[in-house]
């Protein structure tokens, strides 16, 4: 019997795909996602929640220009003054300040339209948003619809199980939450095809999914196919605000059905620019992350090799069970990503001095950064009490589930929670990467 909410699978997912080619591709983004117009915000500003939802107060939070971690922001002076502060954001006013792609384009009018008919659980047209005091410049997001709203996750105990044609899978989806199919064309001749659905319980508006050869039905284990339309998903964005990642199994994937998540988020991160260091080949490792993880470096000109290399590291992943999560942005150069050192600042005009030099090294990213970690296993039902520490909290952009909590999340508690669920595997990976690359 058809599931009530199903389409016929074999019609719209047969619809003619945007087609692309590597002509597409943009070799460099303005760096233009480090500022957000931040405006303190009230209750007023809350008006859509729902009242039990609303944390207990919106005070502001005292800011110490002290606790600042480096970024290459041409405006990172202004964002000093916005830390700690809550505010409304609308991602998709703040990216359509910046140039765009036809894929951009073409994604947000169809989540705007998608949204429109009623295919999402809940609206994200407004969000709070703070960027939280310390070194990382964490940016949090008050979400608790997400935590009630969305389907309940699937239970996984190791990272190879399965797909299960009898469990929600993404050819059960309506036909509304289709965004569009594509077909790129790679130098190579290379095909690769996929789809874009909207993400019905979203993290923050364009929040969609991309689903390689979705009609395959193949489990939640990353390949080498799919990662590269990953990759070239985001090489055809002009936005440095577009972020793509994946999740294992036992990392917090909540549906055994190959998919990434993608969306725009228009604040910097702590990833597009955290100095690291060479390791092997074309691996680096993060030299100071609170998730410490390995990096890949990918320009139109290399994509294959940088892809090949990432895979090798993620397949001998895969073959150890060890859970993982990816997170693909444009990025600094991993050549020049060290910049003044924020650390050795002995007051806040030395401070300010660092930031200026920083803010005025990388007026454009030229490159993709594929960040991959290793981590502690997530078995069984999934704890969202709080945050889910998945691909997009482990880059630094944190969705906050409990309204009771938004006032007092901290640094220090976020970064000590994904700390620890990734060292030890960090350590052990790191242990072997000479007989992995």
């Amino acid at each position: 019997m058809k599931d009530s909410k199903s389409d016929s699978f074999n019609g719209f997912w047969t619809l003619p795909a945007v087609k692309f080619t590597n002509k597409d591709f943009i070799h460099y983004a303005h760096n233009e996602s480090t500022t957000m117009s931040i405006v303190p915000c009230s209750s007023r500003d809350s008006a859509a929640l729902p009242e039990q939802l609303l944390p207990s107060s919106l005070q502001n939070i005292e800011v110490s220009t002290r606790n600042y971690g480096g970024r290459p922001d041409a405006q990172c002076l202004e964002l000093l003054q916005s830390v700690g502060k809550s505010s409304k954001c609308n991602e998709e006013e703040e990216i359509t300040k910046q140039t765009l792609s036809k894929l951009d384009r073409f994604l947000m009018t169809k989540w705007k339209a998608a949204s429109e008919v009623g295919a999402l659980n809940y609206s994200v047209a407004n969000v709070l948003t703070k960027i939280l005091p310390g070194k990382y410049c964490i940016v949090a997001q008050l979400n608790p619809a997400r935590a009630m709203q969305r389907r309940k996750p699937q239970s996984f105990t190791k990272l190879h199980e399965p797909f299960n044609p009898d469990l929600f899978n993404f050819t059960k989806i309506k036909s509304s939450e289709l965004l569009f199919n594509i077909h790129l064309v790679l130098e190579n001749n290379e095909d690769l095809s996929g789809s874009i659905i909207v993400n019905a319980a979203p993290i923050c508006s364009t929040h969609s999914l991309l689903l390689p050869s979705v009609q395959s039905c193949l489990p939640q284990l990353i390949d080498r196919d799919g990662l590269m339309l990953a990759v070239s998903t985001v090489l055809l964005s002009s936005s440095p605000s577009f972020r793509v990642g994946f999740n294992s199994l036992c990392a917090y994937a909540s549906v055994n059905h190959h998919h990434y998540h993608c969306y725009f988020l228009p604040q910097h991160l702590y990833v597009e620019s955290a100095a690291c260091r060479p390791v092997r080949g074309r691996c680096h490792v993060f030299i100071d992350h609170y998730a410490p993880g390995f990096v890949f470096q990918v320009d139109p000109n290399c994509l294959i090799e940088s892809v090949g290399a990432a895979m090798k590291l993620l397949s001998w992943m895969i073959s150890a069970d060890i859970p993982h999560n990816v997170f693909i942005t444009r990025g600094q150069s991993l050549d020049d990503s060290r910049g003044p050192d924020v650390e050795d600042a002995k007051d806040d005009s030395e401070l300010e001095a660092c930031a200026a030099a920083t803010g005025s090294a990388e007026k454009t990213y030229q490159v993709i950064r594929i960040c991959i970690w290793a981590r502690e296993a997530s078995t069984g039902a999934k704890d969202v009490s709080v945050f889910a520490p998945a691909l997009c909290e482990l880059a630094g952009h944190v969705p906050i589930y409990n309204a009771d909590y938004w006032d007092r999340i901290n640094e220090e508690y976020i970064t000590k929670e994904i700390h620890s669920l990734c060292k030890d595997a960090f350590d052990f990976v790191l242990a072997n990467i000479e007989s992995i690359l």
